[in-house]
């Protein structure tokens, strides 16, 4: 029998087509792992570094709000039967919007979630 092992995977899934990139990922994730927790990801504002807020219309984030980073965590849980291993999400806010309401694409602050996770899984970044 393996051990259950976890894995912490940083989800940026920046702005423009990346949040619809990013529901696709995590639900196809999702599947092989037996989790369903991360499927039809909506980013609401949670997990804003320093709780930013995101004003105007939140195109590209799927809606407007604030939060702190790690807000939007999920997991997903492959069991003993997908080879024993935990994907836990934690969903990370950077890039053209970011920049929009901030003036930072990418603060310290997420930098540094995203160098200590196991895994990074990136969407897309830059507004045309």
């Amino acid at each position: 029998m393996r051990s259950n092992r976890r894995f912490r995977i940083a989800v940026m899934p920046g702005d423009g087509i990346g949040p619809e990139v990013m529901d696709a990922a995590l639900a196809v994730l999702d599947a092989a792992t037996g989790g369903g927790s991360s499927a039809g990801f909506s980013y609401d504002g949670a997990g804003v570094a320093g709780g930013a807020e995101f004003a105007g219309d939140g195109a590209g984030f799927g809606g407007v709000g604030t939060g702190t980073a790690g807000d939007g965590a999920g997991t997903a849980d492959a069991g003993t039967a997908g080879g024993g291993f935990t994907l836990d999400y934690e969903h990370l806010v950077a890039g053209a919007e970011a920049y929009r309401a901030t003036g930072v694409a990418m603060s310290d602050e997420v930098f540094e979630q995203a160098r200590s996770a196991d895994a990074i899984l990136f969407g897309a970044m830059g507004l045309p």
